[in-house]
């Protein structure tokens, strides 16, 4: 599954992009496997979505201004 995540974020986002995204994700604290979460690739970003909020893993460097 986590494979299928990767190939369906790169359709729309660079390899770089899809790395960045995931090592903001586990910046994040989230740790679990990707098919726990939902990713969306938006032109040329990538959004994780949960509950009521979407966050751009991609334009989003300080972790520490994230929404917990």
């Amino acid at each position: 599954m986590a494979l299928r995540t990767c190939v369906y974020l790169r359709k729309d986002s660079s390899p770089q992009r899809v790395r960045q995204a995931l090592g903001n994700l586990r910046s994040l604290g989230e740790l679990g496997h990707l098919s726990q979460y939902t990713l969306v690739s938006d032109n040329g970003s990538i959004v994780l979505v949960r509950n009521d909020e979407a966050i751009d893993l991609v334009k989003a460097q300080d972790s520490s201004s994230w929404p917990r």
